[in-house]
């Protein structure tokens, strides 16, 4: 017998964890929110969109901190 497919969160909670990511654009220390939302993420079925969280997160810090100076 197959094993059922795995328990994946709603496209809700994935699109709330690249707000946060997003966030970081205007408050880096957002960051650490957005990299915890994609490991949790990538741990629960969900590896692209954990990673690609956690680029966005590091893209928008790093553009954030860039037009702040």
């Amino acid at each position: 017998m197959s094993e059922p497919d795995p328990v994946r969160d709603p496209p809700r909670i994935v699109a709330v964890a690249y707000l946060l990511a997003v966030t970081c654009l205007v408050l880096p220390l957002a960051l650490a929110g957005a990299l915890f939302a994609g490991l949790a993420l990538a741990r629960r079925n969900r590896r692209a969109e954990g990673l690609g969280v956690i680029a966005v997160g590091v893209a928008c810090t790093a553009l954030g901190v860039v037009l702040l100076r």
